[in-house]
């Protein structure tokens, strides 16, 4: 028989790049800290929701074994998505009941490779709100985007934060969500914690936690 591995569990934050038209980026940390990956892209003539599906998507596409994820995103698109609309779509053949005709799912592309996706890794999604001030706000660096600096380079770059073209406001919106990421973690290290003295506590009640070195 052969023998259970636990899967890892990392953080995944995505989002549009609010402050790049046709952006997207995510974050993804191991929970003990000692993988990290940050990327960015573009992607021609994509908006809104499709960019919120898109960052999932390349998030989950970059782990390169199954593995736990918790996703952060401040989707509601993608959330409800996953909470209640993939399952009926895949077995209605990507199509959803629209005004009494069956109609085909919108991005169904996107939403076929996050299924795939579910085939290797546990999600659990949770959302937050966008401060309307970072999600509204121009910047010198979307505008010189918009200009013409052209997309970033197929498949990601590292954002540098220290880049004093980077406005102020970006800056510590990254530095923001990097703390979210980190309390996030701590929150789940504590937890974690706790429920493992419940279990000593528990053990040494009925005798067993000399017998499983606990």
């Amino acid at each position: 028989m052969a023998a259970y591995v636990p899967r890892p569990h990392f953080w995944l934050l995505s989002e549009p790049d609010r402050q790049h038209p046709q952006g997207w980026r995510f974050i993804l940390r191991s929970s003990d800290g000692s993988k990290a990956l940050e990327a960015c892209d573009s992607e021609p003539d994509a908006r809104g929701e499709r960019l919120e599906l898109l960052a999932v998507v390349r998030g989950l596409e970059a782990l390169d074994q199954p593995s736990r994820v918790t996703l952060i995103t401040p989707s509601q698109y993608v959330k409800q998505g996953l909470a209640y609309g993939l399952t009926e779509w895949r077995e209605n053949g990507w199509t959803w009941e629209r005004f009494g005709q069956m109609a085909p799912v919108k991005h169904r592309d996107l939403w076929q490779r996050l299924d795939r996706a579910l085939k290797y890794h546990q999600i659990d999604c949770r959302t937050f709100r966008v401060d309307s001030a970072h999600a509204t706000g121009q910047s010198h660096a979307g505008s010189r985007h918009a200009a013409g600096a052209g997309p970033q380079p197929s498949g990601g770059d590292q954002h540098p934060t220290s880049d004093p073209a980077i406005p102020a406001r970006r800056r510590q919106f990254d530095v923001s969500l990097r703390r979210r990421v980190r309390l996030a973690i701590l929150r789940q290290r504590r937890m974690i914690a706790e429920q493992i003295d419940a279990w000593r506590v528990w053990l040494e009640q009925m005798g067993l936690a000399a017998r499983l070195q606990i």
